[in-house]
C-alpha cells in the first residue's frame, strides 16, 4: 500500500499517524490532559490497533508535552489488547521530561509482562549509538592487530524469502516484519561487501517508500537496529564511525 499520513485531534491532543505497508507510527503532540479519554481516545486507539493488521505499531511520545494519569488508563488497555492480537508495538519516550521519564520508568515492567512491546528512549538509543562507536572503534584496532579469526566465528543465515534468521542454529521468524527484513538485507549486503553502512542509507532501504529522508526520521532504524538485537542479535550488529554492519566475528550467510 501507498504511504498515507492522517491526523486525529482530541482537545489539545493532535495524532500524527503515517501508515506504510509493515508500520503504523504515532506521533503524539500538545497535551494529553484529557478529561474523558475513556470515551475520547479509548475507540479511536482500538480502531487504529484494528487496523494495524499484520505490521508493527510505534507511538512516539517525545513531543508531548503533558499526559494525565487518567489518560495512562485506556493506554495500558489498548497496549494490552494489541500485545494479544498480535501486534508488535514500541513506545519511544524522551526521559529528559520529568513526566516522561516516570511514565518510561513504569512501562518498562510492563514490557516483561507483554511480549510483543518494546518501551524505549530516545536518550538510550543516543547513548547506545555512541557506545557503540567507541566499542566498535577498540574492537576494529584490537582485531586489526590480533589478524584474522578462525574458531570463534558466529553463523548468522539470512531467508529473506521465508522470512527468517538464523544464529547458530537458533531460528527467529521474522516473516510478518518486512521493514526488519531488508535492514537486515541491507546489513548483510554491506558486511559481505566489506563495508559498513550510514543510517540515511539504511533509512532508504528498510522504508522504500520515503524518497527524502532526513534526520528526523533516524530513530526509525535507530529503533529497528534496538529490535533487531533484542531478538538475537545483542553483540552482532555494532556500529562504527561510518555506520553499521555485522561484527568481525560473524559469519554471514544468506539462505537461498
Amino acid at each position: 500500500m501507498p504511504r498515507t499520513e492522517r491526523a486525529h485531534t482530541i482537545d489539545l491532543l493532535k495524532l500524527n499517524v503515517t501508515l506504510d505497508e509493515d508500520e503504523v507510527d504515532v506521533t503524539w503532540h500538545g497535551s494529553g490532559d484529557l478529561v474523558a479519554p475513556t470515551q475520547d481516545l479509548r475507540p479511536w486507539l482500538d480502531a487504529l490497533v484494528a487496523e494495524v493488521g499484520g505490521r508493527t505499531l510505534m507511538f512516539d511520545f517525545s513531543a508531548l508535552a503533558y499526559m494525565n494519569s487518567r489518560t495512562i488508563a485506556p493506554l495500558l488497555q489498548v497496549l494490552k489488547s494489541a500485545d494479544e492480537a498480535g501486534v508488535f508495538t514500541t513506545l519511544l519516550f524522551d526521559t529528559a521530561q520529568p513526566w516522561q521519564r516516570l511514565v518510561y520508568h513504569n512501562l518498562q515492567g510492563l514490557s516483561a509482562v507483554l511480549t510483543r512491546l518494546d518501551v524505549l528512549s530516545r536518550a538510550e538509543l543516543e547513548a547506545e549509538s555512541s557506545f557503540d562507536e567507541v566499542k566498535a572503534r577498540i574492537e576494529n584496532e584490537l582485531d586489526a592487530l590480533e589478524g584474522p579469526k578462525g574458531d570463534g566465528a558466529m553463523a548468522f543465515v539470512l531467508n529473506d524469502d521465508e522470512g527468517w534468521f538464523e544464529v547458530d542454529g537458533v531460528r527467529t521468524d521474522i516473516k510478518r516484519r518486512r521493514t526488519l527484513r531488508r535492514v537486515l538485507v541491507a546489513l548483510a549486503r554491506a558486511t559481505e561487501g566489506g563495508r559498513s553502512i550510514d543510517v540515511e542509507d539504511l533509512l532508504v532501504a528498510g522504508w522504500p517508500e520515503i524518497t527524502k529522508p532526513n534526520v528526523s526520521m533516524y530513530p526509525r532504524v535507530y529503533v529497528a537496529i534496538c529490535t533487531l538485537r533484542r531478538l538475537g542479535l545483542d553483540g552482532l550488529v555494532v556500529k562504527g564511525r561510518d555506520g553499521y554492519r555485522f561484527a568481525p566475528h560473524v559469519e554471514v550467510r544468506r539462505s537461498p
